[in-house]
């Protein structure tokens, strides 16, 4: 069986285990995980963090409960050419703690953490955590999933799209809210989360049905 397949490697490899030099005792292991947790990470840090994962989540056709998977599932789709194209299974929010405890630890052994290598250690907390498309590809096709990302979060960037949303979530504005739809129509995630404020606004009438990101992606079967 595997377990006893199993056994054995393990009984062929462990003289080798037990012949290789202790590094640390497991009281200063426990300690370095104790300093390790206490790390604060900026706020922005983990912004981008959550952001990140989420990006890699996210499919208007919900491949996650679909029959037809990627790229099939992609066939027609407004966002065909988005990150999200690239993925057959995303990783789940799990990824998002890994994530944060490899910015932890790294922030612990130089001092601190960057967002360049936010993208560096995503590689390293993704690669065993979702499924690629072209996952013959291997590890280069991960980096190049997370280069499109850095690209799609300096747009975003520079758009200042957090902050339309934000100020959109202070209270309508008709203005902002069609620069938002513009925005939606390239950016699945912020698409995402402009449908739950359009919800508020169709209860309280402030908004029509048909002029909804959500209505218009249900006329090009996005929905």
């Amino acid at each position: 069986s595997e377990k006893f397949r199993l056994q054995k490697l393990t009984e062929s490899y462990g003289s080798i285990v037990d012949s290789m030099p202790q590094v640390m005792d497991f009281d200063t292991l426990r300690e370095a995980r104790r300093e390790v947790a206490e790390v604060e990470v900026d706020v922005d840090l983990r912004a981008l963090m959550n952001v990140l994962v989420r990006d890699l989540q996210a499919c208007v056709r919900n491949r996650d409960i679909s029959r037809v998977r990627p790229p099939a599932l992609c066939e027609g789709c407004h966002f065909v050419h988005g990150v999200c194209s690239m993925i057959r299974e995303g990783p789940s929010e799990r990824a998002t703690l890994v994530l944060l405890n490899l910015a932890k630890a790294k922030a612990w052994l130089d001092g601190s953490v960057t967002e360049d290598d936010i993208y560096r250690l995503a590689v390293y907390a993704l690669a065993h955590r979702m499924e690629l498309v072209r996952h013959d590809r291997g590890i280069e096709e991960l980096e190049r999933v997370l280069r499109r990302q850095r690209e799609l979060n300096e747009e975003r960037r520079a758009r200042r799209q957090w902050a339309i949303l934000e100020r959109l979530y202070r209270g309508f504005s008709r203005e902002l809210y069609k620069l938002a739809k513009e925005i939606a129509i390239e950016d699945l995630v912020f698409a995402e989360e402009l449908m739950k404020l359009e919800e508020e606004w169709l209860a309280k009438g402030l908004v029509r049905p048909e002029e909804t990101i959500r209505q218009r992606l249900m006329l090009n079967g996005e929905l």
